[in-house]
């Protein structure tokens, strides 16, 4: 005898059949990890569809609802394209150190001298808006852990002025739909 309930009847002999998840779990992880390979290499939701034989509806469902799936497929293509970032930043000095050269030597051409400045500038405005970015970064997430951490020590104290406290709610405003 078992002890499951079930308010179905089912002849015996026959085994009552689970339900399928709404969504996602439809596929194993080994195809799961087939299509975020293929994304993680091709960006290409057809050549996904192709190559694993899932559908292009569930793939593009995965990418907009499900962070893990997104998280994972972060992560491959960084673990893909690692390797030649290492390999850049080694030679990143030396490229800069050769264009440098190139601008300075007045034996190269006008338009080699020109290609190796507007190349330097190209570099200078990329290594000035990531220094821009990682520290609005780092300023966001100060202010984010200061936030969570003011809210969290003063959680009991109910003259909290963390910023949440001070976020309008929607029941604080005056009420002229309900007219």
């Amino acid at each position: 005898m078992n002890n499951y309930k079930t308010n179905d009847a089912v002849p015996s002999g026959q085994v009552k059949a689970l339900k399928r998840p709404r969504w996602g779990n439809r596929y194993g992880r080994l195809k799961v990890d087939e299509v975020i390979r293929v994304l993680a290499l091709t960006s290409s939701i057809d050549k996904a569809t192709q190559e694993t034989g899932v559908a292009a509806r569930t793939i593009r469902h995965w990418l907009q609802a499900d962070t893990a799936f997104k998280e994972q497929l972060r992560l491959a293509k960084r673990e893909i394209f690692e390797p030649g970032y290492a390999e850049l930043r080694v030679e990143f000095p030396k490229t800069v150190r050769a264009l440098v050269e190139m601008r300075d030597n007045p034996n190269v051409s006008d338009a080699v001298r020109l290609g190796a400045m507007r190349t330097l500038m190209e570099y200078g405005q990329q290594v000035d808006m990531t220094d821009h970015y990682d520290g609005k970064l780092e300023e966001l997430e100060a202010k984010t852990i200061n936030a969570v951490v003011d809210t969290t020590d003063n959680s009991t104290n109910d003259n909290n002025d963390g910023w949440i406290n001070r976020t309008p709610d929607w029941k604080d405003q005056p009420q002229d739909w309900q007219q």
